[in-house]
């Protein structure tokens, strides 16, 4: 495709770019990380009446297990039967080996070792975590061994990604859940469901359902911002204008005549935008973008490469990401130096987000213990959008982990998913990075 072929060309130059400046880029692009094989399909062995499996796996009978205890962290949502599974174990003592069993047929299916197991000083604590990706049928399972008892009650399912990405546009409340002065959120909420579609779009497009219920949610976000552009401030109304023209982009080929009256509304709010003096860089180069991306006027061009040079080497959550992405993937004519190094901040966080990954226990950047929610949720919408441009397995597992720990895989071991529609989105955004590996 076009879009992967120029994809490529920029990744080519940034290569080049981080060859010169010793950054060490080389040794990222398709760079495979080695995965290590966990556990071994057993022999099914039966789960005596009272419950206790021990004999059966050579686990001590002297010791009682536990009641019930959140020591083996699985995912709450389940796991699809052909992708990456893992559990993560966590005590002040950890044992050898796991058993699963089949909660239907009462008997132990697979048995697997602990890896990587490490104290962590912070927890006090030992950490470790157990593979069991060629478990593939199809049930309801739970995970138990010595010391930390059992899991919670999780299933393993055929169809692979797509029923949970149908899941998760139906869990989007719509802009009815937000308040009036939410307009922002509500802003970042569509560009994540756009990105998504815009990087990941072979995995909407694959079931008409599915792409029918993503555009239906997204035009009632569209139609309640655009009935708040006559009573927002400027920079409110230079989001929705990003916005709608971000929208019109995607949606021009299911509905032109609907796609250009939002490009017009965009255009109309465009020029409140442009008067003003203190519309933030990052803000009024994404706004920018959108409109020379959909129309291909170059005062747009001009105002957002003029915006990109007063950005700060940083990454925020919002205008600055999305800014970049249109920009990188623009069939307008643009620079290609600039876009590479536009490009070099959100990679060179996502190298920071990979290298804090490999010390903390569940696989990420960062946790909810140390930092506010969207802001976790945020590192892994980075990590699966840069891996579009880049590809390789380490941030195909990083998104992994990301989306396991907000499934369950946690501090908490609970769910934390669709509190907000900002978060469905980024989840969204992680399944189809996720499931257009399956395509």
């Amino acid at each position: 495709m076009r879009l992967r072929k120029k994809w490529k060309q920029i990744t080519a130059l940034l290569l080049a770019m981080a060859l010169l400046s010793g950054c060490g880029l080389e040794n990222k692009v398709n760079n495979d990380a080695a995965g290590n094989d966990a556990g071994t399909n057993g022999t099914s062995a039966e789960v005596p009446a009272d419950g206790d499996s021990s004999a059966a796996a050579g686990f001590s009978v002297a010791y009682e297990l536990p009641d019930m205890q959140l020591g083996v962290l699985v995912s709450r949502s389940g796991y699809p039967e052909n992708g990456r599974k893992t559990v993560i174990f966590r005590g002040k003592k950890l044992p050898g080996h796991y058993e699963i069993i089949d909660r239907t047929e009462k008997t132990v299916i697979f048995t697997g070792d602990l890896q990587d197991v490490v104290y962590n000083a912070l927890t006090e604590e030992y950490n470790g975590y157990g593979d069991f990706s060629e478990l593939t049928t199809e049930g309801e399972y739970e995970i138990r061994c010595d010391y930390i008892g059992y899991s919670y009650p999780f299933t393993i399912e055929k169809g692979g990604l797509s029923g949970k990405l149908a899941e998760g546009i139906n869990e989007l409340k719509g802009p009815e859940a937000l308040a009036d002065d939410e307009i922002e959120e509500a802003c970042r909420t569509v560009s994540l469901l756009l990105l998504s579609y815009e990087l990941y779009g072979g995995v909407y497009t694959q079931d008409a359902d599915t792409e029918e219920a993503f555009f239906a949610i997204l035009r009632t976000y569209i139609e309640w911002l655009y009935g708040k552009l006559d009573n927002s401030d400027y920079e409110e109304t230079a989001w929705i204008s990003a916005v709608l023209a971000k929208f019109s982009y995607s949606y021009q080929k299911k509905d032109s005549n609907y796609a250009t009256s939002c490009l017009q509304a965009a255009d109309k709010a465009w020029k409140t935008v442009s008067q003003e003096e203190d519309t933030p860089p990052a803000l009024l180069f994404y706004v920018a973008g959108e409109l020379y991306r959909a129309t291909g006027q170059k005062k747009y061009a001009r105002v957002q490469e003029e915006a990109a040079e007063k950005l700060p080497e940083t990454v925020d959550n919002g205008a600055q990401t999305f800014g970049t992405f249109t920009y990188a993937s623009t069939k307008r004519k643009i620079d290609v130096e600039l876009c590479g190094k536009l490009l070099m901040v959100l990679l060179n966080r996502a190298e920071e987000i990979a290298a804090c990954a490999k010390d903390m226990p569940y696989g990420i950047g960062s946790s909810i213990t140390t930092g506010e929610q969207m802001q976790v949720w945020w590192e892994g919408v980075l990590i699966a959008s840069c891996n579009y441009v880049i590809t390789n397995n380490e941030y195909g597992t990083l998104t992994e982990n990301y989306a396991r720990y907000f499934e369950g895989i946690n501090e908490e071991a609970e769910s934390l998913l669709y509190r907000t529609d900002e978060e469905t989105a980024a989840y969204l955004l992680l399944l189809s990075e996720m499931a257009d590996r399956e395509l």
